[in-house]
């Protein structure tokens, strides 16, 4: 906190609509009724693109809008521009973002705040043109399919020391964006004599004709390859129905490989994802641990698996972490044709992790137009982890801390042993065994009524946690490694009074196993502070048939 206010970082977009004050000389009622049109047009799109995270300042015919990102600024002056241009109205229009500082009332001011009307300045009105700064360019390239930034010369601004550097944003079909002209008349071409046009039409026909099925070829044989892999998709026994959304949240990723300490939030950020969208039952979401065990299974890798699963789209994204802060995007992409459809992004202190989580999916819906009631957008909202330090020892305890391997390899055999024996590292079995164990109960035949039996393994789970017996813990398990006992143990030693809830139990049989799925939440007294913590988490695990009974496949298998 300053004297000015809060600092925040925020997104600005700046315009003007070009010629208002000479038109309102001359046809005063008229202007007015046109300048009402645009700002309404500008409120439209600012609400369409940033619900909520919107403030827009108008000013006779200027207008100042602020974002939280720079990808809602940009997609808000995109509209606005394409509006314009098709009504033939000359309107300038300029973005920048980064820290400003905020008052009470909302108002904003700062160097980011001057750049931003120093850019807006200097763009053509009489083209509808929009520029952004570098800053802004970088944040958002590549990230909206329909957009495009094309280099400009450096602008001297006013007041400004150094040229600015300056992209406009223009449709990514490569046509040239233009202002409809106001009242201009067709020239008059004359008509070629007939005999000329017939052989001018045969002549550019056969050119052309061979142009057009070249060109056509590869489009030809992309919109077979295209739906034999929709078709595909619809024939997977786990596809969702025509009418729903059947998405997968793949793993984010860490922008900064100098900083190993912060990979835990890759897997924390598809956790929480999956956690919320799951809540959501106009969407249909395959879980990651069984994204995962279909790639062990076919040799897949993880988009390929997804795919034979029917998902219609991926949710992923990246994060960097700066000292307390941290960035977090995320990206709707096409699994079928690897194009991205959009993206969004939040930052803050790492302590504000879930609220930044929260509205990060709650973006995510609204771009992949989940109309949600007003008890969804409420459970999305809600705050269900109280605990950053916490909700990661819960991750490890429930085997999800860290990313499963891609497939189980077994180690190098002991060139002092007998061939074909495997030496397992010394304190744990080694992979190879593991394996074999998983694949040995597999092979037995199921007990009757797999589903009864799955809800009383689960039940019999969570009353081990809340009393936090291992040893009845470890016997639900085919195999249960060291490793795995000391982290639940570390997560329960400090968990006063804890209860445990398993909510939104799905149980899918498959053709060895059972996959789980329930929605995990928790309620404790942490020992070392007296402070009452809260969790929630979504969890899928697989139970195979051992002995008799199902047990719980090894946390990775």
């Amino acid at each position: 906190m300053t004297g000015h206010g809060d600092r925040v970082g925020l997104a600005i977009l700046f315009g003007d609509l070009k010629g208002s004050t000479e038109e309102a000389e001359r046809d005063e009622p008229s202007t007015v009724v046109k300048l009402r049109e645009y700002g309404n047009v500008i409120n439209a799109a600012a609400t369409r693109f940033a619900p909520e995270l919107y403030k827009v300042k108008h000013e006779g015919d200027g207008f100042m809008a602020t974002f939280s990102t720079a990808h809602c600024m940009v997609e808000c002056g995109f509209a606005v521009q394409q509006e314009f241009l098709r009504r033939g109205w000359h309107v300038r229009l300029g973005g920048h973002y980064g820290e400003v500082y905020r008052n009470e009332a909302g108002d904003v001011i700062g160097a980011v705040v001057n750049r931003a009307a120093r850019i807006q300045s200097t763009a053509d009105a009489a083209r509808c043109q929009f520029l952004v700064s570098d800053v802004v360019q970088a944040r958002v390239r590549n990230r909206i399919r329909h957009i495009r930034f094309d280099p400009q010369p450096p602008v001297a601004a006013k007041g400004i020391p150094e040229p600015l550097s300056v992209f406009e944003v223009a449709p990514a079909t490569g046509e040239a964006t233009r202002v409809a002209p106001q009242a201009t008349q067709p020239v008059p071409v004359p008509a070629p004599p007939p005999a000329v046009a017939a052989r001018s039409y045969r002549r550019h026909w056969g050119v052309g004709g061979i142009a057009i099925a070249a060109a056509l070829v590869p489009l030809a044989l992309w919109y077979l390859w295209l739906n034999s892999e929709r078709a595909a998709q619809r024939r997977s026994p786990l596809a969702a129905p025509e009418a729903g959304t059947t998405i997968a949240v793949m793993e984010f990723e860490n922008q900064r490989s100098d900083d190993a300490k912060s990979n835990w939030y890759c897997k924390a950020l598809q956790t929480t994802f999956n956690t919320e969208l799951s809540k959501i039952p106009q969407l249909s979401v395959i879980a990651p641990e069984i994204i995962q065990r279909v790639a062990q299974e076919g040799g897949l890798d993880r988009m390929a698996a997804a795919r034979r699963l029917g998902v219609s789209r991926f949710i992923t994204g990246s994060f960097a972490v700066l000292g307390n802060s941290i960035r977090m995007d995320a990206r709707i992409v096409d699994p079928v044709n690897g194009l991205q459809e959009t993206a969004e992004n939040v930052e803050g202190v790492q302590d504000e992790f879930f609220s930044l989580q929260k509205k990060l999916a709650l973006a995510t819906l609204d771009h992949l137009r989940v109309r949600l009631t007003d008890a969804q957008t409420a459970s999305v909202k809600k705050t269900t982890n109280s605990r950053l330090d916490k909700y990661r020892m819960l991750l490890g305890a429930e085997g999800m801390a860290e990313p499963a391997p891609a497939r189980a390899e077994p180690p190098p055999a002991d060139p002092q042993q007998p061939r074909g024996e495997l030496s397992p590292p010394q304190g744990q079995r080694s992979w190879a065994i593991e394996l074999h164990l998983v694949r040995a109960a597999m092979a037995q035949p199921p007990p009757a009524d797999p589903e009864s039996a799955a809800r009383e393994i689960l039940e019999e789970y969570r009353q081990a946690q809340e009393r936090g017996d291992l040893d009845r813990l470890a016997s639900l398990y085919v195999s249960f490694p060291p490793s795995q006992r000391q982290k639940i143990d570390a997560y329960l030693k400090d968990a006063a009074k804890l209860r445990v809830e398993f909510a939104d139990v799905k149980i899918l049989p498959r053709a060895n196993d059972l996959a789980v799925s329930y929605t995990r939440r928790d309620n404790f007294i942490d020992k070392d502070t007296g402070e009452p913590v809260s969790l929630e988490v979504r969890v899928t695990k697989f139970l195979v048939h051992d002995g008799g009974t199902w047990k719980f496949a090894a946390e990775g298998q």
